[in-house]
């Protein structure tokens, strides 16, 4: 609010595009969250914020700002959706994003850990923008990943913000895959060490591809960069 009140004679493309190169989803979010509440309006092709008794914005604002929104690219994003709780888990999901971002740069894809959306009020709201264009997720089974799941499908309330933008992820994943026709288009499941197929029952599709870490880690790799056994993942990081 304190930001738009100095930048009250910035055109709305301009400031929106400032935001958008310094990576500041949260900001842009925010900023959103005033144009669809009404609280921004245009005034000579700016972007104001939206004073007592001020006129309402008009529609072609809403379209520029919608416009450039919906613009934020993320179609070569590899989101991951993960959640620990024990010192083992974090070390095997260190190791697991050490491999990840070792060679999914090679193939164009930028790795998003859900950790980077989690901004304040906007969280849901972005957690869901970015779902609904990450090229593809992956969801780490861990122990402790499987219990809040197992807990939010029992009925019981989730009060902690973060575990439940974890469990929207995994809802949303969950009515994307029944919408298509009990088809997985975007979706890797990849369990982690100690957890095992039967630990999975109602909490994922059966008839789905879920793979193993680190044992079929290649094996996911080719099949979220679309490439056969030519992959090239010699450099493994056994280690964290």
């Amino acid at each position: 609010m304190v930001l738009l009140s100095h930048l009250g004679k910035q055109k709305l493309s301009e400031l929106v595009s400032a935001i958008r190169q310094a990576k500041r989803i949260d900001t842009l979010c925010s900023l959103k969250k005033l144009h669809d509440d009404g609280r921004l309006y245009s005034f000579k092709g700016h972007c104001m914020l939206l004073n007592q008794g001020a006129p309402s914005y008009s529609n072609a604002l809403t379209a520029q700002f919608d416009s450039v929104f919906d613009g934020l690219d993320y179609s070569k994003a590899l989101l991951v959706n993960h959640y620990e709780t024990t010192d083992e888990e974090r070390k095997e999901h260190k190791w697991l994003m050490k491999n990840l971002n070792k060679h999914c740069p090679k193939y164009d894809l930028k790795v998003l850990e859900v950790d980077e959306l989690e901004t304040d009020e906007n969280r849901i709201q972005l957690l869901t923008n970015v779902f609904k264009r990450a090229q593809q997720i992956i969801f780490c089974f861990t122990t402790s990943y499987l219990d809040i799941i197992r807990r939010a499908e029992s009925g019981n309330p989730v009060d902690n913000q973060i575990v439940q933008g974890r469990i929207l992820l995994h809802s949303l994943a969950d009515n994307e895959y029944y919408t298509n026709g009990l088809r997985n288009k975007r979706f890797r499941p990849i369990m982690m060490p100690g957890v095992k197929l039967q630990d999975l029952q109602k909490l994922w599709a059966g008839n789905t591809v879920i793979y193993s870490f680190p044992d079929q880690f290649k094996a996911m790799m080719e099949r979220i960069c679309k490439e056969d056994a030519n992959l090239k993942l010699v450099n493994f990081e056994q280690t964290i």
